[in-house]
């Protein structure tokens, strides 16, 4: 079986009000083909400005689009890379962003009896509502990659002062 490959970016991005300064540091790292990039743009860096610090994994599968009548409707046909980041699902063609669906707008997604990866999007999605069918190596790995995804978007906008209070409650 094969899995999707994965990338961890850290993007580190270095600014200054005074001066019109830009540094974008990016590192990539692959399981299956190591390697590291590092890209920058600066006039000129100083140690004392702010720095923010962004990491993204990304999975990376190569599908094939089912038809449907979203995929119809989005023009959506043959073959494309779904890359799963943290937030988004995105459907890549070679090096152009066909789609990308935060994972909120996504109602639904599963893996049906006949090893197609699917997802239902809401209405509030860039391509609007409608079903998506996906033949993948895999969709068993996108599947579960992206149920991950969701319950980490989950815990890391629960409340837990919510949660407290709620048991709190619960007690009395």
């Amino acid at each position: 079986m094969q899995h999707g490959s994965k990338h961890t970016y850290i993007n580190t991005t270095v600014s200054q009000e005074s001066q019109d300064l830009d540094a974008v540091f990016i590192m990539g790292i692959s399981e299956e083909d190591p390697y590291t990039k590092l890209s920058t743009r600066s006039k000129d860096v100083n140690p004392y400005n702010e720095v923010a610090v962004e990491m993204t994994n990304e999975y990376v599968y190569d599908v094939e689009v089912c038809d449907t009548e979203a995929s119809e409707r989005c023009s959506l046909h043959g073959h494309y890379k779904i890359v799963l980041t943290d937030t988004t699902l995105r459907l890549v063609d070679g090096s152009c962003l066909a789609y990308s669906w935060p994972l909120n707008t996504i109602r639904r997604f599963g893996v049906d009896p006949y090893n197609i990866f699917f997802m239902e999007a809401g209405r509030r999605a860039p391509s609007g509502e409608g079903m998506f069918r996906f033949k993948a190596n895999d969709p068993r790995d996108i599947h579960d990659r992206a149920l991950d995804r969701c319950k980490q978007i989950v815990i890391k906008y629960s409340s837990p002062g919510r949660l407290q209070n709620k048991s709190v409650e619960d007690q009395e």
